[in-house]
């Protein structure tokens, strides 16, 4: 095993001599193991007496991936994925509000959509309003609303009244 490893490893074919010097064996223990791994086809010596791989080697990792129970291997996996995504959507059902801030200190969030009445944009905004004054650092000082600014993903901005949410 040591000997496909560290034929894998180099990425180029290896004389005996520098496999000997991999696997730490003496040259005649090298040579056998050579001899047989090249008599069942795993390695080939090229015209200048070096060894490497042939594509055999992959029939070993096939009867390892075919010993595999890979549905109890998803299973933890997906199962783990499922509780994810439903904590995300019973959150986001409850009311949570996400918005992120860039380094020059604009939030991004989704408020609404064209579909949404003005009451329920409104509403939206409201909220969003309170969760950012919420997350406010208690260390922050000054003033921590400039602007207040609304817009489309595209469009122009709509100035609105920062001393509503002040």
């Amino acid at each position: 095993m040591v000997l496909l490893q560290s034929l894998a490893k180099a990425g180029r074919p290896l004389t005996l001599s520098e496999l000997t010097l991999a696997m730490g064996t003496n040259r005649p223990t090298a040579n056998r193991f050579c001899h047989t791994l090249a008599h069942l086809g795993f390695i080939q010596r090229d015209t200048e007496k070096r060894y490497n791989l042939t594509p055999k080697v992959l029939t070993l990792g096939y009867g390892v991936i075919r010993g595999q129970d890979w549905v109890r291997i998803a299973r933890y996996y997906l199962e783990g994925l499922f509780n994810e995504i439903r904590k995300t959507v019973t959150e986001l059902k409850a009311g949570k509000i996400e918005f992120r801030v860039d380094k020059y200190g604009i939030i991004h969030a989704a408020v609404g959509k064209l579909s949404f009445s003005v009451e329920q944009l409104t509403a939206n905004l409201n909220a969003l309003m309170d969760a950012v004054l919420r997350a406010r650092p208690s260390a922050a000082k000054g003033t921590y609303l400039k602007k207040l600014i609304l817009s489309t993903t595209m469009g122009p901005g709509i100035k609105l009244d920062k001393t509503i949410y002040a």
